[in-house]
């Protein structure tokens, strides 16, 4: 009898689990695939604000002839305003430097060239910046506010390193929310329309197997117009047949009932 009830389907067991389980990994494994572009994108469009200073700084330094005349406070606000260390414009084989009054000298440099932007490239550099370790410094490459001029940056990764943490927490909140949303929205769908159908032939045929005698327990085909309907009317017919088989054997005189042992046999192909 513990065997038995062990074999009777729940709501939350078998198919549903597995349902679920698939749902929510679908979703997460199409999340990953749209977080990785878009963690990317993030980091450019943060790059691109930084050299757009840069270029700010390029044209101030394009302005005046002697680099050295630039009041400190100027310098301070562009390298500020940039969070950069450093600021170099090359133009014409010419290169012109604004730095902080104190420099740091950087132990590790990586470079992000702005001037790529495919989608591979800029997604390697993101990863590279999400899992490299601190302490690095990051120089920005990208093109100037004329033809053949270059524009570069030197701050640290850090800033931008805490930044993109931050935005791939809230991507990864936002991700929990939609799975699981998305999840019940479409185990509550998909129950309706196959999971319960299959609990009740399965609940039914349990049932019968328990009482084959019992007429009350005959499926009674729904309305569907699908293949759901075709199995209830042949689970239908078939428990009516053995029914109705097991009523007429009632009636048969003891030496003409086939015993067990014919019966068995009889099985056998």
């Amino acid at each position: 009898m513990t065997a038995e009830r062990s074999l009777k389907p729940r709501r939350f067991s078998g198919l549903s689990i597995k349902l679920i389980a698939t749902i929510i990994v679908v979703i997460l494994a199409v999340e990953v695939i749209v977080y990785l572009p878009s963690l990317a994108n993030f980091r450019a469009s943060w790059l691109d604000d930084r050299l757009r200073v840069g270029v700010v700084a390029a044209r101030v330094l394009d302005a005046v002839p002697d680099v050295m005349a630039l009041p400190r406070g100027l310098t301070d606000r562009l390298l500020t305003s940039a969070g950069a260390n450093a600021i170099v414009y090359r133009r014409e084989g010419q290169s012109q430097l604004i730095e902080l009054a104190n420099p740091v000298t950087p132990d590790v440099v990586t470079t992000a060239d702005m001037r790529q932007r495919d989608i591979m490239t800029l997604t390697m550099g993101a990863l590279d910046t999400l899992f490299a370790g601190l302490g690095r410094t990051l120089r920005i490459v990208g093109e100037g506010n004329l033809d053949e001029s270059r524009v570069e940056l030197l701050m640290p990764e850090r800033p931008l390193r805490q930044d993109m943490l931050e935005y791939s927490r809230n991507i990864v909140l936002v991700s929990l929310v939609i799975a699981a949303l998305t999840a019940v929205t479409l185990y509550l769908l998909v129950s309706r329309l196959f999971i319960d159908p299959v609990l009740r032939l399965t609940q039914n045929m349990l049932a019968y197997r328990q009482a084959p005698e019992n007429a009350s327990l005959i499926i009674v085909p729904s309305n569907r117009r699908d293949e759901i309907r075709v199995v209830e009317r042949e689970l239908a017919a078939m428990e009516s047949d053995i029914f109705s088989m097991l009523r007429q054997r009632r009636h048969w005189p003891i030496w003409a009932r086939p015993s067990p042992r014919s019966t068995t046999i009889c099985a056998i192909p």
